[in-house]
């Protein structure tokens, strides 16, 4: 059983999340109701929760702003934000590998949420929520977070030069690391960076950063040259959009 704290300035939707959680195929302790930032933090800091369920928007203070009341190693929690945003700051949420539930709660999401909180309970969670402040406070999304083996790593998107399908994994090379192997297609990755301008599907198996393509040619069926000496593929029919693209920089 989670321990769990709930801070959202909503009586009545505090109220419901809590008989939700109660409820769950995999049931919460709940531990504190806290109306505002403020209080949260007490609560955490009296109770160390496992999870906490925690508000976007609440009096005074964003959710976001747990950052500002706690130090890193004090975040040994995991949190879902609730939130009735749409569009852009969803996607600060995904790129950040933040969970969230939006508005009114779904049963089912709820339960997944949980069950997820309860698998990563010892991962901490600091990281991504720095990704996520940084994301939100941003009109253009600047940080991805990628799970690796041993929890996750931030990576900046202007230091990616392209991502490669593997199956269901997806390898990463950036200009700083050696390739990253990611548990997610480049389906996945294709869907979280959409409106992204930057990174076009060049091929079913490749995915590019168009700032570091040097080239592009009709040599072996199409290919794009990229400024670490990779030659990869492109389709015929993407030839187009990837010239058009560099154009527009």
């Amino acid at each position: 059983m989670l321990r769990t704290i709930i801070i959202e300035d909503e009586p009545q939707a505090a109220r419901l999340l809590e008989s939700m959680l109660r409820d769950a195929a995999r049931p919460a302790e709940i531990l504190d109701i806290c109306r505002d930032l403020p209080s949260g933090v007490d609560a955490i800091r009296k109770h160390k929760p496992d999870l906490v369920f925690l508000d976007i928007e609440l009096p005074m203070h964003r959710g976001i702003d747990i950052l500002d009341f706690l130090k890193p190693e004090e975040i040994g929690f995991q949190i879902v934000f609730t939130t009735a945003y749409q569009d852009y700051a969803l996607k600060a949420f995904e790129m950040s590998a933040t969970d969230y539930l939006l508005k009114p709660i779904d049963e089912t999401k709820l339960g997944l949420a949980v069950e997820k909180a309860f698998r990563m309970k010892d991962i901490r969670l600091s990281e991504r929520l720095q990704a996520l402040e940084a994301n939100l406070r941003k009109n253009d999304m600047q940080r991805l977070v990628l799970p690796v083996t041993n929890g996750y790593e931030v990576v900046q998107l202007d230091r990616i030069l392209f991502m490669r399908a593997d199956g269901s994994y997806t390898e990463i090379h950036t200009t700083d690391t050696k390739p990253l192997v990611i548990s997610k297609n480049l389906k996945y990755f294709e869907q979280v960076l959409a409106g992204n301008p930057t990174f076009l599907r060049t091929h079913r198996s490749y995915m590019v950063n168009i700032r570091y393509v040097k080239r592009v040619t009709r040599t072996d069926g199409g290919q794009v040259e990229m400024s670490n000496h990779a030659a990869l593929p492109v389709s015929e029919k993407r030839i187009q959009v990837i010239t058009d693209a560099l154009r527009r920089l």
